[in-house]
């Protein structure tokens, strides 16, 4: 009796095996061997060739592109025979914004923008401001020369309606 369920195993193993090697297209053949040296490692040896079928393109059916192993969900969709690679059932994940390189650099380029106009506009300011109270005082009534010119801020300005030359920012 046990060797009438050996021998059932072993014709059932070879059948499944022949089927499968049959059905998967020939770019999924396992260890890119042939179809024809698979056929033959089938039926040449009773039991270890389908078996040796039946790991070997479970395996490979299992292993994705990048050569990651892809366990299914059902573990018998690996051995329907269906000739194809398991399609990955990842969602693609986007990424956080402070993960994001690109993110990340554009938002230090608005900052950076928003930091010189606001430079630019203070800038614009005190300049308005110093061409007002020149304009208010007249140019002989801060007493003139560079004495005037030390009380101001330090600057050196011959002439009070030109605009003094620009400061280099911190960043430059």
């Amino acid at each position: 009796m046990a060797a009438v369920v050996i021998t059932l195993v072993q014709i059932l193993l070879a059948v499944y095996a022949l089927v499968d090697c049959l059905r998967t297209d020939k770019s999924d053949l396992p260890g890119r061997l042939p179809r024809a040296f698979w056929l033959l490692i089938i039926i040449v040896l009773p039991l270890f060739g389908p078996l040796a079928w039946i790991v070997i393109s479970w395996a490979t059916k299992a292993e994705s592109a990048d050569g990651r192993i892809e366990i299914p969900r059902n573990p018998l969709e690996v051995f329907r025979g269906s000739g194809e690679r398991p399609r990955s059932q990842e969602v693609e994940i986007p990424e956080a914004p402070d993960d994001n390189p690109d993110f990340l650099f554009s938002l230090e380029a608005k900052m950076r923008r928003e930091k010189l106009a606001r430079e630019a506009e203070e800038e614009a300011r005190r300049r308005a401001a110093k061409n007002q109270q020149h304009a208010d005082n007249g140019p002989d009534a801060t007493g003139g020369g560079k004495d005037s010119a030390v009380e101001d801020g330090g600057e050196d300005e011959a002439d009070p309606d030109t605009n003094p030359p620009e400061k280099p920012s911190a960043e430059d």
